[in-house]
């Protein structure tokens, strides 16, 4: 069995995000300052303006949260993404450490291949155990 993880396709989607999130804070910033401009100082006193104004505004508000929880998603991916890619990283290490262990242990056994299980720098990490692919 063969796994990998290609460092460059993790690393590129990491930076997506972090792009995305960027964006994201960019236009939740913009759309709260568009709510807050929904004022006597945009609109007419009017009552049928005013109250226009604050269902506009409330509608705008509204829109800024859902980007808000958007942006945040997209920050959680982004950290889900990392801590998957650690956690495998050291789960390999610790499985081969254990496999070199027991082949030890084994008379006429040995680990054939030495590297991690799963190696995420540089290039596309591999899995491989004792030679097994």
């Amino acid at each position: 069995m063969r796994v990998e993880i290609d460092s460059e396709t993790v690393a590129r989607s990491v930076r997506t995000l972090d792009r995305t999130v960027d964006r994201l804070d960019e236009i939740v910033a913009r759309t709260r300052a568009l709510a807050a401009d929904q004022s006597a100082a945009t609109w007419s006193t009017l009552p049928a303006a005013e109250r226009f104004a604050a269902t506009y505004g409330e509608g705008i508000d509204a829109l800024a949260d859902r980007l808000a929880a958007a942006r945040t998603a997209a920050a959680d991916a982004r950290s889900a993404l990392t801590g998957s890619v650690r956690a495998l990283v050291g789960l390999d290490e610790t499985i081969f450490a254990e496999l070199q262990r027991l082949a030890a242990g084994t008379s006429g056994s040995s680990v054939r291949d030495t590297r991690p299980v799963l190696r995420v720098y540089p290039g596309a990490a591999t899995a491989s155990v004792g030679g097994l692919s």
